[in-house]
């Protein structure tokens, strides 16, 4: 006479007759294991929980990417969001640092250690925090919508291409930037750098043109 719980038999006494038997006297019975908890491992706390999420995951468009120090590789998507990928570890992504449609970085960039700027159409220039996995500050550049963006070989300047032709030359200090100065309006957006020139395209030569900075 008993009850089967979870694979477990409890024995009991009839009304008006025995007691119920003691937990330990409780036998278990040759089976096939029940998928829920017995009574006896809910008793004893002899159990596990498995938590388990299901959702529809969307893969965002990438829109820009950039090499940074240490083989990491830096990924701008469309939806505001970036990655970081450790690229010797197997392209491991090593970070997530989510975002918003409002804010997308159209170009991105490393510069001094390991720091990561990134501009956009909102006209402003990010520094992204890496540590907390956010957006350390904004500034904007006062030159509308900005197309491109560069740092120098020493890390220590930003080339940002804005919308109105304007290149706009920032120095990189310890915690934030600081605007340097104007150079002539160019017909272009900011490519890169080589050595001590700044290298803008020119859509209608379709070649690329040194500046002296």
């Amino acid at each position: 006479r008993g009850v089967w719980v979870g694979g477990w038999v409890c024995e009991r006494g009839e009304p008006g007759g025995d007691p119920p038997l003691p937990a330990d006297s409780r036998v278990r019975l040759a089976g096939p294991p029940s998928p829920f908890p017995s009574a006896a491992a809910i008793a004893m706390g002899e159990f596990e929980v498995h938590r388990l999420r299901l959702f529809a995951f969307l893969p965002a468009g990438i829109r820009c990417v950039s090499a940074g120090p240490s083989s990491r590789l830096a990924v701008g998507h469309v939806d505001g969001s970036l990655e970081i990928y450790n690229l010797p570890a197997n392209s491991f992504q090593e970070k997530f640092l989510p975002g918003h449609e409002t804010r997308v970085a159209e170009a991105l960039c490393w510069a001094g250690a390991g720091r990561l700027f990134g501009a956009g159409l909102s006209g402003e220039i990010v520094e992204y925090d890496l540590a907390k996995l956010g957006v350390k500050y904004a500034f904007d550049a006062s030159g509308g919508p900005l197309w491109s963006l560069a740092a120098d070989p020493t890390g220590t300047q930003l080339a940002v291409g804005c919308e109105d032709g304007s290149i706009k030359l920032f120095h990189v200090l310890p915690d934030r930037i600081q605007f340097e100065r104007n150079l002539d309006r160019q017909k272009g957006c900011v490519y890169g750098w080589g050595g001590e020139s700044c290298l803008f395209d020119h859509p209608e030569k379709e070649v690329l043109n040194p500046f002296i900075c």
